[in-house]
């Protein structure tokens, strides 16, 4: 409790030693479990963590505080399929040992499970349980946050005073009281989150709590308070996530001040102190993807500052610091990623990188000659309603498309289209809802399609596509087709003759076991989109089937992965990362370029246009993006609604 890790590992060692002299097996089931939590809590070594609770395990199997150990271990490493399953397990131990507190424990903490992935309405389900065995501040102020979370305010705001009624110390209250001001400030309620705030404060003068209190200030437009109580939270705070906080806060107040420079500073303080917290964020992908998504205003305040001073190349270098950071942390696990660096492989390449503000779009253009950076005046909300708009009238095959097509030209690529004029492959870099748009079905002046004059493909930020000359395929694919698709699976395993392998109504367990071995992976399965958890989106197979979140740890060596799958390039646009979903895992899973497709598609255009896809890549030899817009070429053909042949993208490295 002291965080003495050392003496702690010296007294239970001890204990290990004395209970196996003695063959006193409790004593060694519970120092085994003390020094997991050791290992977990004070020195994050979560291997020797792990090996230490399924020693105490081993002894007592229905110990229901290592169960939870392991739930919480699982948890930080963002498993939390069995993150579940432990806390499920802890749950029935301690209720068949009458362990009131373990039950209440393992519903709380299945909770905080679903609320880590964005689910709080599953995670209602189980707090609740938990609140009707006892009921806590804790579990109270647990539940506020998911009502929050689902927009249902009032009734966070009354679980925040059952909470305050039900705290039993200062901290715990002085907790509360924060986040009732900061739910009342989102709600205008001014005067309810000063009451709040300096209640709050009178308990414990934290920074944190002074860092609410310039929030409070600069939503009163008291600019020069707001920014002189924001720094000196700033200065006493430890933590990097409330000086990100404070900085931000100190930031918005001098740009409201007029004085830029400042603001600069605070903006890149703030910066400074979320990448040092990037970097400390426990557990795998997925949680540091989520802890990231909060953090990305300070980064699109430095884009907007420098795109005023007509720093293009500045405002670019913030907007890909934005983007991309988990998969660009993955990859540099793996290779030498520059964090940012221009390069085009031929002269008819450019990059069109995107952010996205609360009221403005900034696009930068990357070609050989420079980058050229260009500023649309457009409320998030209004580009957000127009982008959704185009992505339901081509899904739904509406032939009113034609008129949003072009509207979104004149907002996305207008500006842009002079210096665009002859390129043959542009790498889109999407932000936001732009990540809806199927930039190959916009139609331009005189009629034509974007993908009529240029291939397109689209990155998560310019550092995850890998640097360096494309590897070349060998040219052994692997392909699962479910039996409607034999006659597909067929068609391209001729393609790649003799090194094609088939696998028809495949077992999971089987896909898994072969996948790491192709570096053509070709899936004609179907697809099913979670909306509400889009990493757990999966491919049906034969017998079982496989989630996004489970293809993060497959540690693929394909090249190309192809989703011959509904919706398989769907998911949750998110804040600095782009899509996530089975796309986003897969860059996870170390596949550099994938083709997916944006909405349900129709069986016999995407056959054909899979099988040309094919035939481009392994016969013709050319790139991923140049592959698939002739296919589409193809089957425009016969198909002219961009329903039947825009649905597929390539994602990643596209030339």
């Amino acid at each position: 409790m002291r965080n003495d890790a050392d003496a702690a590992l010296d007294y239970t060692s001890e204990a290990l030693a004395l209970g196996e002299f003695a063959h006193d097996t409790f004593t060694i089931a519970r120092a085994w479990s003390d020094l997991g939590r050791i290992y977990f809590d004070l020195l994050e070594d979560y291997d020797a963590a792990l090996a230490a609770y399924q020693r105490s395990l081993a002894i007592n199997p229905s110990d229901s505080r290592v169960l939870n150990n392991l739930g919480n271990l699982a948890r930080a490493e963002g498993d939390f399929r069995n993150a579940i399953a432990y806390y499920k397990r802890s749950g029935a131990a301690a209720k068949k040992a009458k362990d009131r507190y373990g039950e209440i424990s393992a519903e709380h903490n299945i909770g905080l499970v679903y609320t880590q992935q964005n689910d709080p309405a599953a995670a209602l389900l189980h707090l609740r349980r938990a609140l009707a065995m006892d009921r806590s501040a804790r579990t109270l102020l647990s539940i506020s946050e998911a009502e929050r979370a689902l927009g249902n305010d009032a009734a966070a705001l009354r679980d925040l005073r059952r909470a305050r009624a039900a705290s039993k110390d200062d901290l715990t209250l002085a907790t509360i009281l924060l986040r009732e001001g900061d739910l009342r400030l989102d709600r205008h309620d001014l005067a309810g989150a000063a009451r709040a705030f300096d209640q709050s404060i009178r308990l414990a003068p934290t920074p944190a709590a002074l860092t609410y209190r310039a929030r409070l200030r600069l939503a009163q437009k008291r600019y020069a308070d707001a920014a002189s109580i924001a720094i000196d939270a700033a200065n006493r705070a430890n933590d990097p996530d409330t000086i990100a906080h404070a900085q931000s806060i100190a930031g918005q107040a001098y740009r409201a001040l007029h004085n830029r420079d400042a603001a600069k500073r605070a903006f890149s303080a703030a910066i400074d102190a979320i990448e040092r917290e990037r970097r400390q964020v426990a557990g795998g992908a997925e949680s540091r993807e989520r802890s990231f998504e909060a953090k990305v205003y300070p980064y699109l305040a430095m884009v907007d500052l420098l795109a005023e001073s007509n720093d293009a190349r500045g405002a670019l270098e913030y907007a890909e610091r934005a983007k991309g950071r988990v998969l660009v942390d993955v990859l540099q696990g793996r290779i030498s990623v520059p964090a940012f660096r221009l390069q085009l492989p031929e002269e008819g390449d450019a990059i069109l990188e995107y952010a996205v503000s609360d009221s403005a779009l900034y696009a930068f253009v990357v070609t050989r000659e420079g980058v050229r950076e260009f500023t649309t005046v457009i409320p998030r909300a209004e580009l957000a309603a127009v982008c959704n708009r185009f992505a339901s009238e081509l899904a739904s095959r509406n032939l009113a498309f034609r008129r949003t097509a072009r509207h979104l030209w004149d907002l996305l690529l207008e500006p842009e289209a002079p210096l665009l004029r002859g390129k043959k492959r542009i790498c889109i870099v999407p932000d936001s809802e732009l990540w809806r748009v199927p930039f190959q079905a916009l139609i331009d002046p005189s009629d034509r399609y974007v993908a009529d004059d240029a291939a397109i493909f689209y990155a998560p930020s310019i550092a995850a596509i890998r640097p360096g000359v494309r590897q070349a395929l060998s040219l052994s694919p692997l392909i699962v087709a479910m039996p409607e698709a034999r006659s597909e699976a067929e068609q391209i395993a001729a393609i790649y003759a003799p090194r094609a392998h088939v696998e028809i109504d495949a077992r999971e367990q089987l896909v898994k076991d072969a996948a790491p071995r192709y570096d053509i992976l070709h899936f004609a399965t179907h697809g099913v989109f979670d909306d509400d958890a889009p990493l757990s989106s999966y491919l049906v197979f034969g017998r079982g089937r496989l989630e996004a979140r489970e293809m993060m740890s497959m540690h693929l060596n394909a090249q190309l992965v192809v989703l011959s799958a509904c919706q398989t390039a769907m998911g949750r646009p998110a804040p600095g990362e782009g899509i996530i979903g089975m796309s986003w895992a897969l860059f996870v899973a170390g596949c550099p370029t994938m083709v997916a497709s944006e909405w349900k598609v129709e069986a016999t255009s995407t056959s054909a246009m899979m099988v040309a896809f094919h035939r481009n890549v392994a016969q013709r030899g050319m790139s991923p993006a140049e592959a698939l817009r002739a296919a589409q070429l193809d089957v425009r053909r016969h198909y002219e609604h961009p329903f039947y042949w825009a649905s597929f993208v390539v994602l990643g490295r596209g030339w």
